[in-house]
């Protein structure tokens, strides 16, 4: 190839990767679904409430509209799809 058409070749540009908050914000919404979401909160209310933290779930609960108790069938889910996904990690990590 001549020196001369490399020389005219389109430079490359820099991509601008940092992400705003907001920008990032909505990216984290977009991940879960509505019921996903909802389940979550629960389970988190549940682990809060599981746990003692009284005035963080009073708190959680105002901010995430979340109304009553919570449903007994999400006790201790939040420590079993925790556990599964360290298991999981564990399978696929390379081992030295």
């Amino acid at each position: 190839m001549n020196s001369d058409a490399s020389n005219r070749l389109p430079q490359p540009q820099a991509v601008n990767t940092k992400i705003t908050k907001k920008q990032n914000k909505q990216i984290m919404k977009m991940v879960l679904s509505q019921r996903q979401r909802e389940e979550l909160n629960k389970a988190i209310a549940d682990y809060m409430q599981s746990n003692g933290y009284h005035e963080a779930l009073d708190a959680f609960k105002r901010e995430t509209d979340m109304p009553g108790d919570v449903d007994k069938k999400y006790s201790g889910l939040l420590e079993k799809k925790w556990t599964s996904v360290i298991r999981l990690q564990k399978k696929v990590s390379p081992r030295p």
